[in-house]
């Protein structure tokens, strides 16, 4: 770990001289898009208030939302 700390900015060169910066993961869209945003946004929230957040209650929480945006099909 020292050494990674010491190398720290030859790393850093490095990895922008080879690296595509304009390469970037592009965000698909789906369906329930909204409900995803709402989802991560509420999963934020919680998160910093020190909530532990779980899995059934992130399916929970998705699937009030959708509800609540009339989506019926959403599971």
């Amino acid at each position: 770990m020292q050494n990674v700390l010491k190398r720290k900015r030859e790393i850093l060169e490095d990895y922008e001289a080879n690296g595509n910066l304009q390469s970037k993961r592009t965000k698909r869209d789906t369906e329930y898009s909204d409900v995803n945003d709402l989802v991560y946004r509420w999963f934020l929230d919680e998160t910093s208030r020190m909530v532990n957040v779980c899995g059934p209650l992130l399916q929970e929480r998705a699937r009030k939302f959708a509800k609540d945006l009339n989506y019926n099909d959403c599971k």
